[in-house]
Parts: C-alpha cells; structure tokens; sequence
C-alpha cells in the first residue's frame, strides 16, 4: 500500500517553528472493496476542531489490501505528514463505500505531538461505533466472540479482529465474517447466501446495512440471523426505556430487579425511583426507622416528637426515650411516675441511690429509702456527709424512718421536682415528682 506524504506547513504556506512528522496507522477487519472502497484521513489542532490542517487525505483500496493486524505487520500505514506544527491533534479516519454517505466505521486517535508521532487507529466489527472504544476486549482469541465459521478471531492489542479463513469458501465466493460465505456477484435469478441478503447492483447486500444500527425494532439489521440484544454489537446499547440495555443477549436492567428504597435511583428500571417506586410503600428507605409512605420517605413514629416510654424512635433521629435529650426528667415507664429518665437511661428513683428521689440525687452514704406509705425516697445518713453534695440537704432524724437526708427548698430538686413532704410528716421534706 502506497503512503501519502504530505508537508502541512509548506501546504498551509506557513513556516511552523516547531514541527514534527505525524504517521497514521489502520488495524481494520472490515472487507476493503466489499464493504468500503476509500479510506479517508482528517487530522486537527485540538484548540481549533472546526478546522482540518488540511484537505482530508483519501486512499482508493483494492481487492489486495488487507489492513488486518498481522504479527509481521500489526498494522497498516495509511499516511505521513511532515512538518505538523507540535500541540495536541486529533486524527479522524472514516471507512468510507462509494455511493453511501454515512461512513461504514470511523475511529479516532488523539496524540500530543512533541516529536515524529505516530497515530493508531482502530476499527473492528466488535465495536460497532468505531469512536474510541476501549482497547480492553481480550488477552487471547479466547475471549473474542466468535465470527462466522468461514473466518477466526483475532486478538491483537486487547482488539478483538476477525480475519476471513483462507479458501473457507467455495470459488465464486467470498468469507464474510458475519453472513458467512457469500457469492462475490449476483443477478436477479440468483440467490444470496445469508439471512436477508439481497441481490444489489450486482452484489449481495443487506438491506439494513453491516450493523445491527437498533436494538429495539425486532429486526436482523445486518442479516446475521441475531435481532436486537441478540446481536454481540448491541451488547451494553440501550434497548428499552428507564436504563433498560442489552446484557448477555437479553434485554435486562443492569442494576437488577431490586429496587434500593434508600436511593432515588430507579434501580429496577420500572421508570420509578425510591419510595416512588411502590414496591417499596411500607419498607425502609433509611436510618432510624425511616420508612417509605405515600410515595415519599417519611418518619413511622409521626416525627412529632418522642414519647420517652413507648421504645419507639417516634422522630427518627436514631435516639429512643430516654437517650433522647428532651426527654431529660421526664417519666420513662407505665409502671410509675417515679421512673425518670435520667442521664439517658430509665432509673427507679425510688430505689436507685443515685437518683434518690429525681435524677442526679446521688446518696453519698450508698442507702436510698422508700418512705412508708408513699412512693417518695430519700438518702439515708449519720450525718450531713452522707447527703447529696453542694448543701440543698441536711441529715434529719425521722420519728419512724431513721435518719433521712431532707431538702431544703426547691433548689435541691431536679427539673419538674419540688421539695414537699407528701404524708405531712413535719420532720423530713423529699424531692418528689
């Protein structure tokens, strides 16, 4: 194959203060003559992409070419510029067939141009699109898909090729890596090989074209006898509404059938997301007792506020009665008015010698006492040392009690306490709720 060389500045009429070659190279498995008969290359400044450095440069294929990576020649030179100003260009190259104006493949290469570059380019049938597709199919002919039984895979650079068996074919045919052998010419009273070929100018075609180009219609677009997600080429290609795409040859939402109610992704791909979604009415769509309701993510408890004795998160801050800072003092348990929650938990301050009588009554003496007759308590003492620090409670003798540390006003008691004898004994007052 003839290279063509071309000098951009010296074309431009410009001299170029820091110019280098740029080569280009083509790996392609797509049939040149069969199904394209020019190759045309476009090269660019990044910063200007409106404007080609110069007129597209087009090469006329023939029955000999072959642009196939090879282990003597892994690729295929197709042009050489000299004198490309340095910076950073883009290389288009379009696979073109006479009389068609959407290119049968195009690829592209981007490369920085600080010395001689050479620009690779790739265009296989296992990337349909042509544009920059990753270079990441396979490490062996293993892991291509396979072609028609007339030609093979081809791994070369993770690229998936493939290449046409050599005489597959009975003569007066052709290997087509997707229709198989196919005659090399046709009339009206012959017949084409393959799934939907027809007889063309003379030659065997598919009216659809070489690429499954939807993979929704229900239609074999490139007569290779698979439709839609059927097709290896409509693998990862959307083929329905909401995310639906085509995954190992069916048509599946990639994110499962499970909705995640805590999200409002549409996971399941159903064109509803989260807790619009009604599978999940009724089920957690977060922290803390969240819940989905009504089609949005709600409080179950109401979030109106938290009842400090009923075990429930009500407001769904993840905090349940008594750890709750608004519920500091305020009764805990149906059992009594005396369970007070204290400190984040729920104490019986009837019993508790550290919250004798209302939170935070810490009996230095260790002794709490119920009073006879009543659900009030208060410390036991020998003394004014063994009553709760700071001086709001002095040791008392009682007439039946012992001796009892007594309040000494409303300032010894906690938060929603007052200090009052509630049997009207005159010799001892509690902190009572």
């Amino acid at each position: 194959m003839v290279s063509l060389l071309v000098a951009v500045c010296a074309a431009a009429g410009a001299a170029c203060s820091d110019s280098y070659g740029l080569s280009v190279d083509l790996k392609t498995d797509w049939l040149p003559v069969r199904e394209f008969d020019l190759v045309r290359t476009e090269v660019w400044h990044d910063e200007d992409p409106t404007g080609s450095l110069l007129p597209a440069i087009e090469l006329t294929v023939t029955p000999e070419s072959s642009f196939l990576p090879r282990s003597s020649i892994p690729a295929r030179r197709i042009a050489e510029l000299a004198e490309v100003e340095s910076g950073d260009i883009t290389v288009r190259v379009s696979l073109v067939r006479s009389g068609v104006s959407t290119p049968v493949g195009t690829g592209l290469a981007h490369v920085r141009l600080e010395g001689d570059t050479v620009a690779a380019v790739s265009i296989r049938r296992s990337c349909p699109t042509g544009m920059e597709c990753t270079a990441s199919e396979c490490t062996s002919t293993a892991d291509c898909p396979p072609p028609n039984a007339c030609a093979s895979p081809i791994c070369d650079g993770g690229e998936c090729f493939a290449e046409p068996i050599e005489d597959a074919c009975p003569t007066g045919s052709y290997c087509h890596p997707v229709w198989g052998c196919t005659p090399i010419t046709c009339d009206a009273s012959s017949s084409c090989s393959g799934a939907g070929l027809v007889c063309t100018s003379g030659r065997c075609e598919c009216p659809g074209g070489t690429l499954e180009r939807s993979c929704t219609d229900g239609m074999d677009n490139d007569c290779d006898t698979a439709i839609d997600c059927a097709d290896p080429s409509c693998e990862g290609a959307a083929c329905g509404a909401n995310g639906l795409a085509c995954s190992g040859g069916s048509c599946v939402c990639p994110s499962g059938t499970a909705e995640d109610c805590s999200t409002d992704a549409d996971d399941d791909c159903n064109g509803s997301g989260g807790c619009q979604d009604p599978a999940c009415e009724g089920t957690s769509c977060g922290a803390c007792g969240l819940t989905c309701s009504g089609g949005a993510c709600s409080c179950a408890g109401g979030g109106g506020g938290e009842s400090c004795s009923d075990g429930v998160d009500n407001d769904c801050n993840c905090e349940t009665d008594c750890a709750q800072a608004s519920c500091a003092n305020e009764a805990c348990n149906g059992s009594g008015p005396w369970y007070r929650c204290c400190s984040g938990s729920c104490a019986d301050t009837l019993n508790d010698a550290n919250n004798c009588g209302g939170c935070g009554i810490q009996c230095r003496g260790g002794i709490c006492k119920q009073r006879e007759g009543a659900t009030v308590s208060a410390c036991g003492c020998i003394g004014d040392a063994q009553c709760p620090a700071g001086g709001a409670f002095s040791c008392v003798t009682t007439a039946t009690m012992g001796q009892l540390c007594s309040c000494t006003g409303g300032a010894a008691c906690p938060a929603g306490a007052f200090c009052g004898d509630p049997v009207g004994a005159a010799d001892v007052r509690y902190c009572q709720y």
